[in-house]
């Protein structure tokens, strides 16, 4: 059996070792990025139940409609008080407001800051781009988007561990909607609108910040 030369077995170690050098700081640094993420971030998602009411220059239902609704934030705080969050609410209707079912739908994505008066209660607000899908009254369906609307905000965070919480909220989204496109045929007309949407439920908290304020 052929051997390896000493000059061969070293050079081989070599790049075993060169390799396990250069793995290992990067190993150790996605690990820090992971632990300076889990220590910081704040992700919440939830349900509820609430209402909205879509408005059209021309063509769609201006009805009151009852709507299930969900929600998702992402935030980062910038102080001991205050995060800036990433947020998306969509609002299912499960009947307008004289008891016929549905399937219009009113959603928001914001981006916003929430401000915590107190170690448990906080205060959104933010911009939001509103998206709308609803039947004009003929029943054909209609698809908007718009903005910048404005998102609102209240919650109380409950604490059920040190990281996590039950949040009780209440929301608001809405503005105007620059581009509302419904068929009524075959043709597909541009005309424009609005949404005002307001919902109530639990968020579930990941929230290891603020851990010691009072």
């Amino acid at each position: 059996m052929r051997q390896r030369s000493p000059n061969t077995t070293g050079a081989v170690a070599a790049l075993v070792v060169a390799a396990a050098a250069v793995a290992s700081p990067a190993t150790t640094s996605a690990q820090t990025l992971g632990q300076a993420l889990l220590k910081r971030i704040y992700v919440a998602g939830g349900f509820g139940a609430g209402f909205f009411t879509p408005s059209c220059d021309t063509g769609c239902v201006g009805d009151r409609l009852n709507a299930n609704g969900v929600l998702l934030f992402v935030g980062w705080p910038v102080g001991r008080s205050v995060r800036v969050e990433f947020g998306a609410q969509r609002l299912q209707s499960t009947s307008d407001s004289t008891g016929a079912t549905g399937g219009n739908h009113a959603s928001g994505v914001s981006l916003g800051v929430a401000v915590y008066p107190t170690r448990n209660l906080f205060i959104r607000g933010g911009v939001s781009r509103l998206g709308l899908g609803a039947p004009d009254p003929s029943g054909a369906p209609i698809e908007g988007s718009g903005g910048p609307g404005l998102a609102l905000g209240v919650g109380y965070d409950v604490f059920v561990a040190r990281k996590f919480a039950i949040t009780p909220y209440l929301s608001a989204f809405g503005g105007g909607l620059s581009k509302l496109q419904y068929s009524p045929g075959v043709a597909t007309v541009p005309t424009s609108g609005s949404e005002m949407a307001f919902h109530g439920g639990v968020l579930f908290s990941y929230r290891p910040w603020p851990g010691k304020q009072r």
